[in-house]
């Protein structure tokens, strides 16, 4: 799923795979590698990709299929923290989740 949506938000700004390695300052490779599903970025990189693209990060990752924007997030969201039910589930997953959840509003508010 995240090689399909990088690919879709790679081509919808127009750019190549070694256009986007040199935004990210990754190799080539790597960027080949995300996009065919053979391996998956660090949660920081897809942070990162997130504010590039202007999308969440749960887009990116499949978690919801709709790429909503980084202001139009900023004001439904504040200080609530949504989560799917599938991460409900397990204590695990939840705690990764709001870790990720944290971790992208820093990094937004660093900006």
């Amino acid at each position: 799923m995240l090689g399909e949506r990088l690919q879709y938000l790679r081509l919808e700004k127009g750019m190549t795979q070694k256009e986007l390695s040199k935004v990210f300052k990754i190799s080539l490779k790597t960027i080949q590698f995300y996009e065919q599903n053979r391996t998956i970025p660090d949660i920081y990189l897809v942070a990162e990709m997130a504010k590039f693209f202007n999308v969440s990060c749960d887009y990116i990752l499949g978690v919801v299929n709709t790429p909503i924007p980084l202001d139009e997030r900023e004001a439904e969201a504040k200080d609530h923290i949504y989560m799917p039910k599938e991460f409900m589930k397990n204590k695990e997953t939840r705690r990764t989740y709001k870790t990720i959840v944290e971790y992208v509003k820093m990094v937004h508010e660093m900006k």
